[in-house]
């Protein structure tokens, strides 16, 4: 739920999927969406 309310546009829009969607997207998200989301979000700060 944290990862919802503080991240940053990607990681709490793959957070949001994950908590409406099953078990297994929760996992999915925790294990390695969460990492991508968050990759994608740090190149869209440098601007890459």
């Amino acid at each position: 739920m944290t990862l919802l309310q503080s991240g940053k546009p990607n990681v709490a829009r793959a957070a949001e999927a994950a908590l409406l969607g099953t078990a297994a997207d929760v996992h999915q998200f925790v294990t390695t969406g969460r990492f991508e989301a968050k990759h994608h979000d740090d190149r869209e700060r440098v601007g890459n």
